[in-house]
């Protein structure tokens, strides 16, 4: 039995490591097949935003920043960076001051990709019991565990902004904040090291798909959601909803084939699995292939569809994590 559960956690280190991207070497299958639009910053290291109307592309590195605050006037929630591969730690204490904190590397965690609102790794933190709001505890995923590096206290909210603070783990460099929202933006984000905001994504309807990395959770271990570390595409919460097509051919596709009601507005609807990967163990590689039978008919945040479709997952050098993909108005 000691001999199983040896093997079992060596295999389960072995998909955290696979699937987080952590190959020798990550190398397509095919090469690029056709011209189209190209994401020019790899999704491994930027955010980059694209509009489907105007053919824009707005890109931001992944460590920019650190939180994103809901911008509209009755928005209250605070994200955490997925594409940084940021978790959170519910201490369960109010104390502040204190310099340590006892930490069970198990009850880590971060948002849902699905973007659920409800689903956020903060949560409600309006909710104060005992003896004052609660701290949190930001770490960065290092493949194996998370390593705190701030910790946050979330004091108030109102219509147009947020009052928190934070610090250092060794409770230097305290640091309170009031956070102005902009309604103009579905987020205001919050860089933890400039102690400023900064800009991040377009303004609210001026994008429709966002090409990231971020963390899923796609197993367990023992009941614990286990990071997984994925690229893929989310959608503009702001009216974009998006319809997998995989039986009729991209040219054959019309208005005809939208229906309303196999749209969804989930931020991860479109996700990873546009690309299949196959995993050679004794190599330590991993390579990737779009599956050319999946079609996307996307309502952007205008309202108008499209129908959409990936061509490639590498640049003109051969490098992974670039997508390329056209795009027709219907």
């Amino acid at each position: 039995m000691i001999a199983k559960s040896i093997r079992n956690s060596i295999f389960l280190l072995f998909l955290i490591v696979s699937f987080s991207g952590c190959f020798k070497e990550d190398t397509p299958i095919e090469p690029v097949l056709r011209n189209g639009i190209k994401i020019t910053h790899s999704i491994y290291d930027y955010q980059s935003f694209y509009d489907l109307s105007s053919d824009s592309i707005f890109t931001t590195p992944n460590t920019k920043w650190d939180l994103a605050f809901e911008s509209s006037a009755t928005g209250w929630r605070v994200r955490i960076n997925y594409s940084n591969l940021q978790g959170l730690y519910r201490t369960g204490s109010s104390d502040f001051g204190a310099e340590s904190y006892v930490i069970d590397n198990k009850k880590w965690i971060y948002d849902a990709s699905s973007g659920n609102p409800d689903s956020t790794a903060i949560g409600n933190w309006r909710e104060v019991t005992g003896d004052g709001p609660q701290i949190y505890l930001l770490g960065t995923y290092d493949g194996v565990r998370y390593r705190p590096h701030r910790k946050l206290k979330f004091l108030s909210v109102n219509d147009t902004a947020y009052n928190f603070s934070f610090a250092n783990m060794n409770n230097t460099d305290i640091t309170s904040v009031t956070l102005k929202k902009d309604s103009g933006y579905n987020l205001v984000y919050y860089s933890l090291s400039k102690k400023d905001t900064v800009i991040v994504e377009p303004a609210k309807n001026r994008w429709d798909l966002l090409f990231t990395q971020y963390t899923t959770t796609l197993f367990t271990d023992a009941g614990v959601p286990t990071p997984y570390i994925v690229r893929g595409v989310y959608v503009n919460p702001n009216n974009v909803a998006v319809m997998l097509d995989t039986i009729s051919s991209f040219a054959d596709i019309t208005a005809q084939n939208i229906n309303l009601n196999k749209l969804f507005g989930v931020q991860d609807v479109i996700g990873y699995d546009w690309k299949s990967v196959e995993i050679n163990q004794s190599a330590n590689t991993a390579n990737y292939a779009v599956r050319r039978n999946y079609s996307y008919l996307i309502r952007d945040t205008k309202g108008d569809f499209y129908k959409f479709r990936f061509l490639s997952y590498v640049n003109d050098s051969l490098k992974v994590g670039y997508p390329m993909f056209e795009k027709v108005k219907l």
